[in-house]
């Protein structure tokens, strides 16, 4: 859990990551974005929320 690894679990039932997200995707409406990317993984809440997969893929060009 390295990139959780600020989270006080003395608030867990709080849900504070649900504040913050919620807060995140309030700002990217009033701003008229029309995408948010929830980034790698697929945890259940993204696809709640209407995230759908990407892939990512790596491409090298080498000159001749």
């Amino acid at each position: 859990m390295g990139y959780n690894s600020g989270v006080n679990t003395d608030y867990r039932e709080m849900s504070p990551g649900w504040v913050l997200l919620g807060h995140q995707l309030q700002w990217a409406t009033e701003r008229g974005r029309q995408e948010f990317d929830f980034m790698r993984g697929d945890e259940d809440y993204k696809y709640r929320f209407g995230g759908v997969n990407r892939y990512v893929m790596r491409v090298r060009v080498f000159p001749q």
